[in-house]
């Protein structure tokens, strides 16, 4: 295909799908067009005659008029067509008032975290500093889930690999930083483990700029310091999800009034 008509009962121009010649034939959807002129890919050509006037007609809508007679199979262009705006158009701001939000009384069930956030599920996060740990990441997430079965209050576990992480420089690595420092205080996350290689320019060292290091739900791992990293790490495993297993759901209650923004998140007795 060199060209494409997307309506063909309206459309008074063909749009080119690659360079196309001065003479040479063209085959469209209304017939074979001869170009008089060089035809850029993605610029416009006539599907046949036009007069001073006309409206361009392309995919439908017309994109402005011609200012000068142009020919079947010509270069159709700024040089022959101008625009239909005037240029002049003025724009006001009404404000529309905002209408009453019916009063709705909910509760769900959700697990509160330190910091006052209110989780909907309570899991095991494995999140690597750097793409070298992947893989061990995987693995931790695949034996996690083994061993889930007997812990009633433990949703899942997951690992959030990534391809960041090693010679990140700048403001690129203060991005992917502050994007999986973000991730450490989801509050779906009921404990998480930070795994890293120990090399990189994410190394934990430099992560922790990015933490509430003082949160408790979070845990550390070098696995270039440890002489077995996937013992290591599962061992850690375990006690985070030994550690949250003691979490219960509790019935929170969720106001909604008139304001969205004021809703309000309190704990009630059951």
């Amino acid at each position: 295909m060199q060209c494409i008509v997307i309506n063909p009962k309206e459309d008074v121009v063909a749009v080119a799908l690659e360079d196309l010649k001065k003479g040479q034939t063209v085959k469209t959807t209304l017939g074979d067009v001869s170009l008089v002129d060089d035809i850029p890919r993605g610029h416009k050509f006539a599907l046949h005659d036009l007069n001073e006037g006309d409206q361009i007609i392309k995919y439908g809508y017309s994109i402005g008029h011609a200012t000068c007679r142009i020919s079947k199979g010509q270069h159709v262009h700024s040089q022959n067509v101008k625009t239909n705006l005037s240029g002049t158009k003025s724009y006001t701001y009404n404000k529309t008032p905002l209408s009453t939000l019916k009063k709705v009384d909910r509760t769900f069930e959700g697990y509160v975290r330190a910091d006052g956030q209110v989780g909907i599920r309570n899991e095991v996060w494995i999140i690597p500093t750097v793409f070298c740990v992947n893989h061990i990441a995987k693995e931790l997430e695949a034996y996690a889930r083994e061993k889930l079965s007997g812990y009633e209050h433990v949703d899942g576990c997951y690992a959030l690999t990534h391809p960041y992480g090693c010679s990140q420089m700048g403001e690129d690595q203060t991005t992917t930083q502050k994007l999986l420092a973000s991730l450490t205080r989801h509050p779906n996350a009921g404990a998480v483990l930070v795994l890293g290689l120990g090399c990189e320019n994410n190394n934990l060292s430099e992560f922790k700029k990015f933490l509430e290091v003082s949160d408790e739900r979070l845990m550390f791992l070098n696995t270039q310091e440890v002489k077995d990293e996937l013992v290591a790490t599962a061992l850690l495993i375990l006690f985070l999800i030994w550690l949250i297993r003691q979490e219960e759901k509790v019935y929170l209650y969720q106001s909604l009034e008139s304001d969205l923004s004021a809703a309000a998140l309190t704990v009630c007795q059951e």
